[in-house]
Parts: C-alpha cells; sequence; structure tokens
C-alpha cells in the first residue's frame, strides 16, 4: 500500500496463501466444495480472502470519491491544468486496478469465493464493476480533455494582450468536449472547468501587470496595460456567452442537446469581483493622469494667479 502511495498509484495487496486459491478451487471436482466439506486450511483462506475483498473495497472506494473539484471546494483557486491533470491520473491509476483485478491469481480468488457461496463475492463483483465503469468514464474524459494541452501551452508563451485570439478556439474547443463526451456534458464537471479557466486569466493578469509594479511607472503605460487586460477579460466571458448560444451545433443530428442552463455566478463569481476590481485599477489611472494635466495649465487674466495657486 505504502509503494502504491510513493508511486502514486493503488496496488492492492494479495492475502496470504493466494498462490493456493487454484489448487482449492481445483477440489471442487471432488465436490469437497460443493457440499461444504471445505479442510481447515481451505477455510482459512476463504476467510483470508474474504478479509482483504474489504480492504480492497475501502482502498478502491477512496479512489472513486476523489473529485476533480476538490481544490476548488478547498478554497483554492487553481488553473485547468490541475483539471486536466487530474483525469489522466485518475485513468491511469484505475487501469492499474483494474489490470489487477484481472491477474490470474485474483480471478482465482474469485473463482474460490464463488464456488463456496461466499456472501462476500457479490460484493467483489461489484467492486469489479465499479472500477470498469469509473475507467471507461476516466478514459473518455482525458482523451476529449487532451486538445485542450495544446492551447493552454500555446496561451502560456503568450503575453496577456496577445492571448485574445486564442480564447475563442479554447470556447470551440470545450464546446465540442460538451458535446462529444459521454461523460464530461455534466454542468458540475464543466462548471470547474470554465472556472479554473477563470483562474488562469486572472494569474496571467497578476503576472502581465505586475501589481507590485504599477504605481512606479508613467499613468499613461500602465492604463493602456490596465485597458489591454480587461480586454481579454471580457473577450473570455462574450465567448462563453456565445458557445452557450450555440450549443446545439457541437451535437450529432439525432443527439438530445444538452444546454448550459446553469447560473453565470457558477463560473464567474471571483472572476467578475477581479474585473470589477481592474475597472476601479482604471479610474485611479484615468484621475491620476486627469490631474497631471493641471500642472501644464497656467491661468492669465486678472484672477490668473489666484486660480494657478487653488490649482495647485
Amino acid at each position: 500500500v505504502i509503494a502504491g502511495q510513493v508511486k502514486g498509484r493503488t496496488l492492492l495487496p494479495l492475502p496470504m496463501g493466494a498462490h493456493m486459491a487454484s489448487q482449492a478451487g481445483d477440489k471442487d471436482n471432488n465436490n469437497n466444495i460443493v457440499h461444504g466439506e471445505l479442510s481447515a486450511h481451505d477455510r482459512a483462506l476463504v476467510h483470508s480472502i474474504e478479509s482483504v475483498v474489504i480492504d480492497w473495497t475501502h482502498q478502491i472506494a477512496k479512489v472513486l470519491k476523489q473529485s476533480s473539484a476538490q481544490p476548488l471546494l478547498e478554497g483554492k483557486n487553481p488553473g485547468p491544468l490541475v483539471e486536466l491533470d487530474f483525469w489522466k491520473a485518475r485513468a491511469a491509476n484505475l487501469m492499474c486496478i483494474f489490470e489487477q483485478l484481472n491477474d490470474t491469481k485474483v480471478r482465482k480468488m474469485a473463482e474460490l469465493l464463488r464456488k463456496t457461496n461466499s456472501t462476500y463475492f457479490p460484493a467483489f463483483l461489484k467492486m469489479y464493476k465499479d472500477v470498469v465503469g469509473a475507467l471507461d468514464e476516466a478514459q473518455d474524459i482525458n482523451a476529449y480533455l487532451r486538445p485542450l494541452n495544446r492551447i493552454f501551452d500555446d496561451l502560456e508563451q503568450e503575453e496577456l494582450p496577445d492571448m485574445f485570439r486564442f480564447i475563442q478556439p479554447l470556447l470551440h474547443t470545450i464546446g465540442m468536449l460538451w458535446g462529444a463526451s459521454k461523460y464530461y456534458s455534466q454542468p458540475g464537471r464543466i462548471i470547474v472547468l470554465l472556472q479554473e479557466i477563470g483562474n488562469m486569466l486572472i494569474d496571467y493578469a497578476n503576472t502581465f501587470l505586475d501589481p507590485t509594479e504599477m504605481l512606479k511607472g508613467e499613468p499613461e503605460e500602465t492604463i493602456e496595460k490596465v485597458r489591454n487586460s480587461i480586454k481579454v477579460l471580457l473577450e473570455y466571458k462574450e465567448q462563453f456567452e456565445n458557445t452557450r448560444k450555440d450549443i446545439g451545433k457541437y451535437f450529432k443530428e439525432g443527439q438530445t442537446v444538452l444546454k448550459w442552463e446553469f447560473a453565470n455566478q457558477l463560473v464567474f463569481t471571483r472572476y467578475d469581483a477581479f474585473i470589477k476590481r481592474m475597472r476601479l485599477v482604471e479610474e485611479v489611472f484615468e484621475t491620476a493622469i486627469e490631474f497631471a494635466k493641471l500642472e501644464k495649465i497656467e491661468f492669465g487674466g486678472m484672477k490668473g494667479r489666484i486660480l494657478s495657486h487653488n490649482v495647485v
């Protein structure tokens, strides 16, 4: 178990004497198992297998309960790569579990449980089916999320103002993901991804503007950077609305169209607060620029000296 944690995989420990399961099962030829005539050694082996099935059930249940939304629920602000990495790792881990459950020794153990009419055999079957279902889901989602990797890689190479041209292709790809993936077309999942993309753009804006340096530069240059940032941030919201409006085009003819009927606040609460903050920063610099113009003004006339003094 510890070795599995080190490797980032769920490894299922085999019971002592697992290699004897096939030999015990072969005794069915003598009708011993059918009539409940198990030796003490075989009864101990069955009990050992039943105990390990309980342990496996807990191990696997912990894996199945994992959610990509957990960082958001914990109050963190992860980017979309966290979502992509989660499903990639989940698919690999579930494949690892699936291969272990299909191992010859494990199949012999399951067969022994079946032949002895163990009450744990249905639990083993359910656990196996749950793993197969979760693996199918994770592989489907991982496959359809993969195209986003390229867009995120391209975004990473650009300055924030240049990201403007990537926003529409990004939302188009998400629309295709929604229409094509069997398992990702659920509001709870797409909301997580859209929130994380918003977090990514906020991080890029913070990096581009560098809050510690904003008040040290020329106001005219800084306000231009602020406006460019706001432009990109608003483009994401606009393309989100366009994709929501045209979501039907991402479904094949005859397919049931699943609309984005969730409230905007579920996606944009933090994002809108950040844009509001940016608007405030823009207003501060606009005011600063206007006041700076007064430095160059000299009033003439009889009251010129008094008015100039008042302006200063």
